[in-house]
């Protein structure tokens, strides 16, 4: 599969600009994160990317094609996407909404196949959710539901994955075992973009990051590059302190005038 390519993306919602001339990629094998403070563009991008919103301007190529000549179903078998905070209002239960997952693949009203089943049941062992798949996803809390979601995601097996803010609502430990999962995904070959504010996790688990301010791309590249004193300092306005240990890069932000974040 070749590299997804965006160019020269812009966004408006009523009057407003959301996205700014916008250009980024993503290779099959790598974890991309998207990073920026709140109303930076983060989740517009992922969802202008899928299709989700329609653009003023701008191009999303992948094979060289346009991917707004793409049908709907064609999109499902090539993108999955883990929304953030996306409602669910029936009282399904978290197996049956992983086993939407899979239907970019099945005819209408065809029923799932043995190996169906199989993908839906490691999506929801991946995702440590195999004890909530007979219950309704009405009575989960928002982290269990935000890992039902993910292992939905994950059911529709497509060559590009996309996460907006999947940890957010997380405890610590559910935080790095999705981290791995997302990581262990790209490491198997697929695109993996990722929308974080956790620049800790972000420095961690990346291959590369992009930095979008005020809807603009201030920098792509290495964690190592885009997680530059000057970076934080003008974007985020926080320092930061680095450290490794056992080979990996560790970093805490600090609030410019208040100590420890």
């Amino acid at each position: 599969m070749s590299d997804l390519k965006v160019a020269n993306l812009s966004l408006e919602v009523g009057t407003k600009e959301i996205l700014k001339d916008v250009s980024a990629e993503m290779k099959c094998g790598e974890l991309v994160g998207l990073i920026g403070p709140n109303g930076a563009g983060k989740s517009s991008l992922l969802k202008a990317i899928l299709g989700l919103q329609d653009c003023v301007r701008g191009e999303v190529m992948l094979e060289g094609r346009d991917l707004n000549s793409l049908s709907i179903k064609e999109r499902s078998k090539l993108f999955a996407y883990a929304a953030q905070g996306a409602p669910v209002h029936w009282p399904l239960t978290a197996e049956y909404i992983v086993g939407l997952g899979r239907a970019p693949h099945l005819n209408p009203w065809q029923r799932m196949g043995v190996r169906d089943l199989e993908i839906v049941e490691e999506a929801l062992r991946k995702t440590d959710c195999t004890h909530l798949k007979e219950q309704s996803v009405t009575t989960l809390s928002g982290g269990e539901k935000a890992r039902v979601l993910l292992a939905r995601a994950l059911a529709s097996d497509t060559p590009y994955l996309f996460a907006d803010e999947p940890v957010a609502s997380l405890d610590p430990a559910h935080q790095l075992q999705v981290m791995d999962i997302l990581k262990n995904e790209a490491e198997a070959g697929k695109g993996v973009m990722v929308v974080l504010h956790d620049l800790g996790l972000a420095l961690r688990y990346c291959d590369r990051l992009i930095l979008l301010h005020e809807g603009k791309t201030i920098g792509q590249g290495s964690a190592e590059e885009i997680l530059s004193d000057e970076n934080l300092d003008q974007v985020f306005g926080v320092q930061a302190e680095r450290w490794k240990n056992k080979g990996r890069d560790f970093l805490i932000v600090h609030n410019l005038d208040k100590g420890v974040a």
